[in-house]
């Protein structure tokens, strides 16, 4: 689907379609129009779609005309053609990935110049990045992880891997806390051993 300001408008659809009262024939015959628009074609009818779907053409059509009546799907005259539009589905889930992120990872704690690594975590994923990539990458921010570490597990996984992904960077980064607590054990330990072995020689 069309991408924008980082967002994955397919991956935000697959997360709330239920929330916009949609089910997965609403869902497979959205996906079908997108498709269609985004190689070319205007005028979106059961007839066009039913070549590239297994639905019926009636169960296609009241389709339409349910995504019509929710203002999901558009017909506008553009230079005097008429053409199918997902303009206004696009504006919604829009909103719902912001008041997402605005929701459940207090996004406006995050300072101004930390959220530029949303940006930049987008160009190494070489995509926009789905609302709940943006939550986790928040999260890690807000949980005392430097931009800078996020940024180095991220490269770590792509150097490694062709495929990156959250999980993986959080692999290494779950790695990477538990190596440097290891670290600071042992660096107490040792003071510790050196405050004992200076203690008992001064006695």
């Amino acid at each position: 689907m069309v991408k924008h300001n980082f967002f994955d408008y397919k991956n935000i659809l697959l997360n709330f379609y239920k929330e916009l009262d949609l089910n997965e024939n609403d869902l497979a015959v959205i996906l079908v129009c997108e498709s269609l628009l985004t190689n070319g074609e205007t005028l979106i009818d059961a007839e066009t779609l039913s070549i590239k779907m297994t639905l019926s053409n009636k169960v296609i059509d009241n389709v339409l005309s349910k995504l019509v009546e929710k203002e999901y799907l558009e017909y506008v005259f553009v230079e005097g053609k008429l053409r199918a539009s997902l303009r206004k589905l696009y504006k919604l889930l829009e909103q719902k990935a912001y008041d997402f992120l605005n929701s459940s990872s207090s996004f406006d704690k995050i300072e101004n110049q930390d959220r530029t690594i949303l940006q930049e975590m987008a160009i190494l994923f070489k995509r926009e990045l789905s609302p709940l990539e943006h939550t986790r990458i928040i999260d890690w921010l807000r949980n005392g992880y430097l931009k800078n570490q996020i940024l180095e597990a991220t490269n770590e996984v792509i150097s490694k891997n062709s495929r990156v992904s959250i999980a993986a960077i959080d692999k290494i980064l779950l790695k990477k806390d538990r190596n440097e607590k290891k670290e600071a054990i042992e660096d107490d330990l040792e003071d510790i051993k050196e405050i004992y072995n200076s203690k008992w020689y001064e006695e």
